[in-house]
């Protein structure tokens, strides 16, 4: 069965090397493992490109928004709403998550969101889930920016950049979803390469 396309636009650099990954679970089935980090501005297309990609992997029809709700096997690791930092109790507690063997696949996959929140003793903490890796469990860090996060995890993982989408591209993304042409350029103008940010500003018209 043909795949659908991917739900992002713009992003050749990050599309290919998921599909490059896989491709290689096609042959090797159930082998790859590794840290990840997914860096560019909010609105680019890291979440959704991340839902898809995994929905594949796991070799699931439906697909999701929150990557979270596709498997039991998915572990978070976000900022708490109070707090201005992820703190290093949530990175003790994910790491020992991911530990844990999956459960309903071969893979356990951590995400951490906002990465570059991370507080020091936090990143540390984290440390030896990321040297422990090992095949089966995937861990993705999503970052405005991969130069924001320490070395230790920078030195760890493999970047994947998604950059600023052409206005032209957006535009035509906009039309082809039947968005009138004169709103289009506006919010293609507006949107600062964040095809994320298009849609949000297509739906809200205050904004």
């Amino acid at each position: 069965m043909k795949q659908p396309e991917w739900p992002v636009i713009g992003q050749a650099q990050a599309i290919s090397y998921s599909e490059q990954l896989l491709a290689y679970e096609r042959r090797r089935g159930g082998r790859i493992g590794g840290n990840f980090i997914l860096s560019g501005p909010s609105g680019a297309g890291k979440k959704a490109l991340l839902s898809e990609f995994l929905r594949r992997l796991l070799g699931l029809e439906q697909s999701a928004t929150d990557p979270s709700s596709l498997s039991s096997d998915i572990v978070e690791l976000k900022r708490l709403p109070e707090k201005r930092e992820i703190g290093v109790a949530q990175a003790r507690a994910f790491s020992a998550q991911l530990s844990l063997s999956a459960l309903a696949g071969p893979y356990r996959i951590g995400i951490v969101y906002e990465a570059e929140l991370l507080s020091l003793e936090a990143a540390n903490a984290l440390l030896k889930a990321l040297e422990d890796a090992r095949e089966q469990v995937l861990v993705f860090f999503l970052s405005t920016s991969a130069e924001s996060l320490p070395t230790t995890i920078c030195s760890r993982s493999q970047t994947i950049s998604f950059g600023p989408v052409p206005f032209d591209a957006i535009y035509d993304w906009l039309v082809a979803q039947g968005i009138n042409r004169a709103l289009a350029k506006n919010v293609s103008h507006l949107c600062e390469g964040k095809p994320g940010l298009a849609l949000e500003l297509v739906a809200d018209k205050k904004a």
